[in-house]
């Protein structure tokens, strides 16, 4: 199984996060172990807005695990491409390659870019 590469870059602004992901490293300021994410997302009132860059060469699925700890695949991004998803501080997102293996796993924390790689 590939590895897991969780991490939040702070930018200058300080109201944005860059999360990248790699099966071979990324990079990094800070990780993030999955063991500290809870198994649902949790409710939140403070919208943001994620916006997933794959810049690999297979298409990616974006799923986000529900309240009741469900998966429900919110879109696919094609290699290449850019979506914007937004969601609510808290939540849980995961990334996973056409073969279903994830690739990313992390709770939105602010307005950024996910960049898949």
């Amino acid at each position: 199984m590939r590895a897991l590469i969780f991490a939040l870059l702070l930018l200058a602004a300080g109201c944005s996060q860059e999360i990248t992901g790699s099966a071979t490293g990324a990079s990094t300021t800070t990780e993030t172990s999955t063991a500290s994410l809870p198994d649902r997302s949790p409710p939140s009132d403070q919208a943001v807005t994620l916006t997933f860059v794959n810049r690999t060469d297979a298409p990616c699925d974006v799923l986000w695990l529900d309240f009741e700890g469900d998966l429900v695949q919110y879109s696919r991004i094609e290699p290449g491409d850019e979506i914007r998803q937004p969601t609510y501080t808290g939540h849980i997102w995961i990334v996973r390659d056409p073969d279903g293996e994830e690739l990313l796993r992390f709770a939105a924390e602010r307005t950024g870019e996910i960049v898949i790689d």
